[in-house]
């Protein structure tokens, strides 16, 4: 298990949502811009580091998910909203499975009210993302 960020030194913040014009998964940086009327718009801009020309993709904001900072053990990022699967050793070994909240310090969140602290995991492993089948665009 990777943990790629922390309390003291976050590191940029990555979202996903799915784009209403391409009807696909984009994977970037969160965006809301407002016009004076007050109508909104969702939108993650995609970097392209190799030619330098950025996109900007409007999303379904219901759709839009926030990466946790932490990888599962085939190096995918992790978002809220995925179905994990925890392995927690002890004497008595545990698996944890359910639908990722948010990650708080060293506190996995997950909406089943199952609270687990991170250094206590053994691997971690997404069962269902939704971006999965989708190109990943690394940031």
């Amino acid at each position: 298990m990777k943990i790629v960020c922390n309390e003291l030194k976050p590191i940029d913040q990555r979202f996903r949502g799915f784009s209403i014009i391409e009807k696909k998964y984009v994977y970037g940086y969160l965006f809301v811009a407002e016009d004076i009327k007050g109508n909104r718009q969702t939108q993650i801009l995609v970097p392209d580091y190799f030619v330098g020309n950025s996109k900007c993709f409007v999303v379904d904001e219901t759709t839009v998910d926030m990466a946790i900072g932490v990888q599962d053990i085939n190096d995918q990022e992790i978002y809220t909203r995925d179905s994990i699967k925890c392995k927690i050793p002890g004497i008595v070994p545990v698996q944890q499975t359910g639908q990722v909240a948010f990650v708080q310090g060293n506190v996995l969140f997950m909406n089943e009210r199952i609270n687990i602290l991170l250094s206590s995991v053994e691997q971690i492993e997404i069962i269902s993302d939704k971006g999965k089948d989708e190109r990943k665009v690394n940031i």
